[in-house]
């Protein structure tokens, strides 16, 4: 038997490191979250609307940072995501919106860094910028809220030129490769995201609907000397340059139920998107009008969303660097079926919950029924979203009801471990696009048969200090896991046929090593310690 489990551990590492892949695969147990890390500090109106300041004033921004506890990697791709809540801050979320999201610590954010986290990507939750007016007139529903989106918008680009300028200027903290970052959000927050992936320009805002037509000449909603350029990076009335002098280019946008103002806005060139939206709400591609959800107003008319944004940057060829890789997975088998092959697109459902409940107690009060789920993968804390309900002068309903109510026309009954399962879902479908995407040069699987053509060698193995690796052919990179699939070392752009492979300062045991050829990926035992 003592002969026997080593044998044992041995298959079941080689399974390991030939089954997972860094990025598709959740090969770390444990998270490393560093919470509010400042990206950057800019003018908000939320402090005016929440009767804290009679003027719009800067402030922080903060994000959380999700990176996989114990990784020694140096280069990792950044995903950043932000969260949903009709662009309204802290209180007024619940009060106007009414609904229990909001903020960078949101269930659905969290959960999702925490998996992108456990694949190896260096996964960030991000607070924006919030602020407009839900109680004005459709005129100033419609200025405000797209301003409100083009805040979050610029926000999510301040944050993508924080990494970059901390990789290039503050010793690289945090571990990332920032030429290779994604951006996303959910619901209006993938609004924002689709701005700053697509808004180059305020001149592309300069349309009938996006202007102020009671004035001569008509006033633009956005207004470049007032609000900044879409990148933020120059001086604004209310707009404070962070980090200029680097880029905002993105490699993907990942989409939860997102939109974008007008269809004009995409452009050949511009990042591929991810997009999550609910199979009910799949139409024929093409233009139509974004509404406030809780009185169906039009807010942008001819706007366009998640189908037709993907049928779009497909016309136009952004999306070739997945349709030319043929992803075959079952998951994407899944997508294209719903969706006629539109790749990029994963139309979600969610089985409407059987029964009745009986929210309200009060006599001839009708049962509720259960509305189907558009948004399955949220869930929130009642401790929370209750003190905070309850805090609300005069209120006269009560939390429980509050959240009853809410539950069911939402069609969620608020279970973490259903949202769970929804949110590994995206998970593996965004992961193999990120892949891509970011050039991550990964292969499927590893292809022992071409060791012996490449003519590689490990020598000396066992060792203590160096092991050559040496082949006929360049090697392009490096990744070496020890026994419980973690990654104790990685490199990539070698592209030599010689490698000194350090591993003088790694614990002694056994290791597992992929190396990556033009060709294909081989894998190699490799010994530290005598």
């Amino acid at each position: 038997m003592k002969k026997l489990l080593p044998l044992l551990l041995f298959i079941f590492a080689l399974h390991l490191v030939q089954a997972q892949e860094r990025y598709q695969d959740e090969i770390f147990t444990d998270v490393t979250v560093t919470s509010n890390v400042v990206y950057g500090n800019n003018v908000s109106i939320a402090p005016l609307l929440l009767m804290e300041s009679e003027t719009p004033v800067p402030v922080d921004l903060l994000m959380d940072i999700y990176e996989p506890t114990g990784d020694s990697a140096t280069n990792r791709p950044v995903v950043i995501i932000t969260h949903r809540g009709d662009f309204l801050p802290g209180i007024l979320n619940i009060v106007a919106g009414q609904q229990p999201y909001g903020q960078k610590e949101d269930f659905a954010i969290a959960e999702l860094c925490r998996n992108l986290a456990r694949r190896g990507f260096v996964a960030v939750g991000m607070n924006h910028r919030t602020g407009w007016n839900p109680f004005g007139s459709s005129f100033e529903k419609k200025s405000t809220i797209l301003q409100a989106s083009y805040r979050a918008g610029q926000d999510l680009t301040t944050c993508v030129r924080y990494f970059r300028k901390s990789q290039a200027e503050d010793g690289n903290p945090y571990g990332v490769d920032a030429s290779k970052v994604a951006i996303g959000g959910y619901d209006s927050a993938g609004f924002a995201a689709h701005s700053a992936a697509n808004l180059k320009t305020t001149d592309q805002a300069l349309l009938p609907k996006f202007l102020d037509l009671s004035t001569m000449p008509p006033t633009p909603f956005i207004d470049e000397a007032f609000y900044g350029n879409p990148q933020a990076t120059n001086e604004g009335f209310i707009n404070i340059p962070n980090h200029p002098g680097y880029s905002s280019e993105i490699s993907a946008v990942i989409s939860m139920e997102g939109g974008l103002g007008d269809f004009s806005w995409i452009e050949a060139g511009d990042a591929p998107v991810i997009g999550f939206l609910h199979i009910e709400k799949l139409d024929e591609p093409g233009i139509r009008d974004v509404t406030e959800g809780t009185t169906s107003e039009i807010l942008f008319a001819d706007g366009a969303f998640l189908d037709t944004i993907i049928h779009r940057n497909i016309e136009l060829g952004n999306h070739d660097v997945w349709i030319n890789a043929n992803l075959d997975d079952p998951l994407t088998q899944l997508a294209n079926e719903r969706s006629g092959g539109m790749e990029g697109l994963f139309l979600f459902d969610s089985p409407r919950i059987p029964g009745e409940v009986q929210c309200d107690p009060t006599p001839g009060v009708a049962a509720k029924t259960w509305s189907r789920s558009t948004y399955p993968w949220n869930a929130y804390d009642p401790n929370f979203f209750s003190a905070v309900w309850n805090s609300i002068p005069d209120q006269s309903v009560s939390a429980d009801l509050f959240m009853c109510n809410y539950n069911t026309s939402q069609g969620n009954p608020n279970d973490p471990a259903a949202s769970l399962l929804y949110i590994d879902t995206m998970a593996r479908y965004i992961a193999p696009r990120l892949v891509l995407a970011m050039g991550l040069n990964q292969t499927v699987s590893v292809d022992n048969s071409i060791k012996q053509d490449v003519n590689f060698s490990a020598f000396p193995n066992p060792a203590t200090n160096f092991i050559q690796l040496k082949a006929a052919e360049a090697i392009q990179a490096i990744q070496l896991f020890d026994i419980s699939g973690r990654i104790a070392f990685e490199l990539n752009s070698i592209n030599q046929v010689q490698y000194n492979l350090n591993v003088s300062e790694l614990p002694k045991g056994m290791y597992f090593a992929k190396i990556q050829f033009e060709r294909g990926l081989i894998s190699q035992k490799v010994i530290v310690g005598n």
